[in-house]
């Protein structure tokens, strides 16, 4: 390990311990409005740190300046979510808006530099073109405000799509194109245009527009993820690694089987609802089974030869 992906692991190292001592005093019940702020916390405490360090183009780039501000930046924003939305938690929350476009602005000079030819290093870029936008989302939901009149969950909850399947899914596609080239390349493509279908997708509905657009954006990016989770149990299986690493590729797998599996369900609730599975369910199982048993374990097994010692 180089001692750029030493720093970036010490620095998820801490914002995991931050992120459960926070936990263990406020004791956000998943079901509960915080749950979802906990879960966006996450990322940038934790996920954004393990995901970087699978980015070969920002190995010698600006080093010091994302090992310099990326945990401050993490550790503002999640002050600003402790505090009431208005003017000051918008401002603790702009670091980390900062700190996020100034990694899309590297990426997309990457994309022209190298003339988007290489698919691992297009949704890598991407992945941090979509960390921005999530980034924007947080700092509207921090300055109270209300695009379109959304409701305030709605402007989280995009938030956290941004860095989920904006972000983490994203990237993890990208590392999935080494082992599975045609597969993960299906899984790539839809997972690009699906991110931003099902933020216009939702869009359409606020708008009373034809809800149908936004199902069918909601199964199309759950249809890639589920690509992505036979992916991993097929490494799950197939591998030559340990015991261990057979068992969390197995895990990831059957995770993202679940979450999607859930997020067609609640994709088509327009014309087959399903009464229990509303906002709070969707993030207490989605969401949870996306972060603990998708993202973190995926970011932590994963390996990308570029990045070998």
């Amino acid at each position: 390990m180089n001692r750029f992906s030493s720093i970036l692991v010490w620095s998820s190292i801490l914002g995991a311990v931050l992120w459960v001592g926070g936990i263990a005093v406020l004791r956000p019940v998943p079901l509960d409005f915080l749950w979802a702020r906990a879960l966006l916390l996450f990322a940038p405490l934790v996920l954004v740190p393990l995901g970087l360090r699978h980015m070969p183009f920002l190995r010698d780039s600006f080093r010091p300046l994302l090992n310099l501000i990326l945990l401050p930046a993490a550790l503002l924003l999640s002050v600003a979510n402790l505090l009431d939305a208005g003017w000051l938690a918008a401002a603790l929350a702009l670091p980390w808006l900062a700190f996020a476009n100034f990694l899309a602005g590297f990426a997309m000079f990457t994309l022209w530099r190298q003339g988007n030819r290489d698919l691992t290093t297009f949704c890598q870029a991407m992945s941090l073109i979509f960390l921005a936008i999530g980034a924007g989302w947080a700092l509207l939901d921090r300055a109270g405000i209300r695009p379109l009149e959304f409701e305030p969950v709605i402007v989280l909850l995009t938030a956290i799509h941004f860095h989920y399947a904006g972000f983490v899914l994203t990237l993890i596609v990208s590392l999935c194109l080494a082992e599975h080239r045609q597969l993960a390349g299906v899984a790539a493509w839809g997972v690009l245009l699906g991110v931003p279908l099902v933020a216009a997708g939702i869009t359409g509905t606020q708008l009373g527009l034809w809800p149908a657009f936004e199902s069918v954006a909601g199964v199309f990016l759950a249809a890639s993820g589920v690509l992505a989770g036979i992916i991993h149990l097929d490494v799950g299986i197939r591998t030559t690694r340990s015991t261990f690493s057979r068992l969390v590729f197995t895990l990831i797998g059957v995770s993202l089987l679940f979450s999607m599996t859930l997020a067609i369900l609640y994709a088509v609730r327009f014309y087959w609802p399903i009464g229990w599975l509303d906002i709070p369910w969707m993030r207490a199982l989605h969401g949870t089974a996306n972060v603990f048993g998708f993202a973190l374990p995926a970011l932590l097994v994963r390996r990308d030869p570029a990045l070998s010692p």
